[in-house]
């Protein structure tokens, strides 16, 4: 049986699940983290990609190795040390090299590893992703993505509340909190207060919802669960604004057939093998797609569900294992 290697994170508590389930059938695998301080690509040559890990001297990955890339990201330790810290240009040609490099090996892994996901396709556009889904017939809420005021009261005119979304769903700390930038509503009204130009963000017509969904897709097949954020005004808009002392009520469903096929043709479209599928189904009954997280947490949805998607995926390795 070939070896099997994880590329992950330390924090990510799925990949650990799914590495029990391996250990339960009996088989060991390597996991590196991408934010392991000890991690360190040692050489790469057309046999063999040579690593170092905190818990690995030295480990080889040969071609024909199972390789499912669940959090992907390589650092390495080594070239991003700069000795002269006050010269810009030197950083800047050292950071583009280690860029370089860690592609490099992202790419000797993808083309001779047995790739379950390709480390490249989860550099997914969120504009381009509501293109491609309407191409598939499925329903958006309308948007615009533009800096101009003028564009977007002209646009959305009609419209009673927007919803505003970042391009991506970053974190950062003030002093002791970790903040998300995620969905925030407005009345229209209020973009009378915006300036004439400001950065460029994602406008949506905001949809009163019945209830939204979480679909986490593997291997195709989507396990998906419904969320009853609606009448919480902490979590109506954006069910990541978690209230953790009275959580959300969630639910298994089974999406209509016929959706479900659309979804995977645009999975397909987008070189997608794996997601999570965030959709609103609105007061009156109507699916709106609203977004993909390509690598996206399935815990949220296994547990409460009982779908034991940890066991699926493990089996699932094992079997490209086996089958190498």
């Amino acid at each position: 049986m070939k070896k099997i290697i994880i590329l992950s994170e330390i924090a990510d508590r799925t990949t650990t699940d799914v590495m029990a389930w391996l250990l339960y059938y009996g088989h060991s695998c390597l996991r590196i983290n991408r934010d392991d301080k000890d991690f360190q690509i040692i050489s790469i040559t057309k046999e063999v990609l040579k690593v170092k890990t905190s818990y690995y001297e030295e480990y080889d990955i040969n071609q024909g190795d199972i390789v499912w890339a669940r959090r992907p990201g390589l650092y390495n330790v080594f070239v991003t040390q700069f000795s002269e810290k006050n010269d810009y240009n030197k950083k800047v040609f050292r950071f583009i090299e280690n860029r370089d490099y860690n592609e490099s090996a992202y790419w000797w892994i993808y083309n001779n590893c047995c790739c379950m996901i390709s480390p490249f396709s989860y550099n997914v556009n969120k504009i381009n992703v509501l293109e491609l889904a309407e191409r598939e017939g499925i329903k958006t809420p309308r948007w615009i993505v533009t800096s101009c005021k003028k564009e977007l009261m002209t646009y959305l005119k009609g419209v009673e509340k927007v919803a505003i979304k970042p391009f991506n769903t970053l974190m950062y700390a003030i002093n002791s909190m970790t903040i998300k930038s995620l969905t925030n509503c407005i009345d229209y009204s209020e973009l009378l207060d915006f300036p004439d130009v400001f950065p460029a963000m994602i406008f949506q017509e905001y949809i009163s919802k019945k209830y939204e969904l979480r679909c986490f897709l593997f291997d195709n097949i989507f396990y998906s669960m419904a969320i009853m954020s609606q009448n919480d005004p902490q979590t109506a808009v954006d069910f990541r604004n978690y209230n953790h002392s009275t959580p959300n009520r969630t639910v298994p469903v089974k999406l209509p057939a016929e959706y479900e096929k659309k979804l995977l043709s645009l999975s397909k479209k987008l070189g997608l093998f794996s997601g999570s599928y965030d959709v609103l189904v609105s007061e009156k009954g109507e699916f709106f797609f609203l977004e993909i997280n390509p690598i996206g947490q399935f815990g949220m949805v296994s547990y409460p569900c009982n779908y034991h998607i940890e066991k699926q995926i493990a089996k699932f390795i094992l079997k490209q294992a086996e089958n190498a």
